[in-house]
């Protein structure tokens, strides 16, 4: 409930948002893409609002811990060749 609170309290109207993907910018969980020349890479947003950021991060290690789809899915992703970090 703490967390769901911060989240409310961070947001406010969901309807200020175009989709989910300008809400994923703002709050730092979409991936931007980083490199030089022919080495690209996705790397975690720095940017965005890091508070929000932070309890999305404590959402997905807590749904990681107590729910088996969750824990399916990283595993899957994991077998796919990537991190722990970059399935969560």
């Amino acid at each position: 409930m703490v967390l769901a609170g911060a989240v409310l309290g961070e947001v406010g109207d969901i309807k200020r948002f175009e989709g989910v993907h300008h809400f994923a910018r703002w709050c730092g969980a979409a991936p931007v893409e980083r490199g030089s020349g022919e080495n690209t890479r996705w790397c975690v947003n720095i940017s965005g609002n890091r508070q929000l950021n932070r309890v999305l991060h404590l959402m997905a290690l807590t749904r990681l811990r107590c729910e088996e789809r969750t824990r399916t899915f990283v595993t899957k992703k994991e077998q796919e060749g990537k991190t722990k970090r970059a399935a969560l």
